[in-house]
């Protein structure tokens, strides 16, 4: 047998035990948590494996035999990550046999979209509906509207109505894509605003809680459809605690804040998989993701969508009756609304540019 100290795998697992030893006491380990240790030291286990592999195979410092012992932990894991790769295809198969293909044929004409708190102004950002509106009980109306609108209805739209606000862009993002996108030629408008048309409600429920000791690795989520307030049909999507492909883990230590402590964690990183809930013959690609869309069959918005925009009769025959009541002075009068110009492509007003 060869030096220890002559080994990769000596030197490899020396490291690994000092960067733990270094977080087990909180006067170095702060330090240590401020970087990430706890992240990067669960790699570990993995540069170890491949050290032991080096010396047996390359530098030939341990007899062959010994590869079971970085091998077997790998092929153990990969027994499991297949397991849990079979149920969640069964549990895949089982909610597409229940789910519905479509619940209703959504029309803008007839139906007014209200959404859970938060969903209505990212979905009208991604899917084609004139407006989106969500409950809220701080304003009159009751309601609060989303709508994206162009640049030059933007500029008229500020102020139009008490509480309302427009955002300088909208954002967007395919699935393929990392980053939003944002259109700079489109601003998104979020007013206090009544649904005058038929309600079709959509509520969000059913999410499985988790405890800090033992994860669901399990959790549903029901979509329900209500037309004004009578039920008209539910899709159940689910989200499993799996498994990554490639094992990760997390070593260290780090302050939490309930109960206040200096814990230290030894664990596997699992991964948040969304499964595919929807029937086989769902199309995908027209209506993306989105329960809701997928239900309602609402197309998505493509980028070419998006950067061609006009606006939604709807939408401009109800702000320019907005508009028309607009006591508030024009965007570019108010030397202190940069924004408002940055549409119009005109300065503000200041002292310099009113000389004559």
């Amino acid at each position: 047998m060869p030096k220890l100290r002559t080994t990769f795998t000596f030197w490899t697992t020396l490291i690994f035990l000092l960067f733990v030893g270094l977080q087990y006491f909180p006067l170095t380990g702060v330090f240590l948590m401020m970087v990430g240790a706890p992240i990067w030291t669960g790699f570990f286990p993995h540069l170890i494996a491949l050290a032991i592999i080096t010396d047996i195979l390359i530098r030939q410092k341990f007899p062959r035999f010994l590869l079971v012992i970085p091998l077997f932990p790998y092929a153990v894991y990969y027994v499991f990550f297949a397991v849990d790769g079979l149920h969640i295809k069964e549990i895949e198969r089982e909610l597409q046999s229940q789910n519905p293909v479509k619940i209703i044929t959504y029309n803008p004409d007839k139906y007014a979209l209200i959404f859970p708190q938060y969903h209505a102004r990212d979905f009208v950002q991604h899917y084609k509906v004139p407006v989106s509106y969500e409950a809220n009980s701080n304003r009159p109306e009751g309601y609060t509207a989303y709508r994206i609108i162009t640049g030059d209805l933007c500029v008229q739209s500020r102020g139009i109505k008490e509480h309302s606000h427009v955002t300088s862009t909208v954002s967007w993002k395919e699935k393929a894509l990392f980053a939003y996108k944002n259109f700079t030629n489109l601003c998104k408008l979020e007013i206090p605003e009544s649904p005058t048309k038929q309600h079709l409600t959509i509520r969000i429920e059913g999410i499985s809680k988790e405890s800090n000791k033992s994860p669901q690795k399990l959790q549903k989520i029901e979509y329900s459809f209500y037309l004004d307030e009578k039920p008209i049909g539910i899709f159940t999507a689910a989200q499993y605690v799996a498994r990554p492909r490639f094992p990760k883990f997390i070593i260290g230590c780090a302050l939490i804040s309930n109960p206040p402590a200096w814990k230290c964690v030894y664990q596997l990183r699992y991964k948040r998989k969304v499964l595919n809930t929807f029937p086989k013959n769902t199309d995908l690609e027209k209506y993306g993701t989105n329960p809701i869309a997928q239900m309602l069959k609402i197309e998505k918005y493509t980028e070419s969508d998006l950067e061609s925009f006009k606006n939604y009769p709807e939408t401009e025959k109800y702000l320019k009756e907005l508009i028309a009541k607009k006591t508030t002075p024009e965007p570019c009068d108010n030397p202190d609304n940069e924004w408002g110009c940055y549409f119009n492509k005109k300065p503000p007003k200041t002292e310099d540019n009113n000389v004559e």
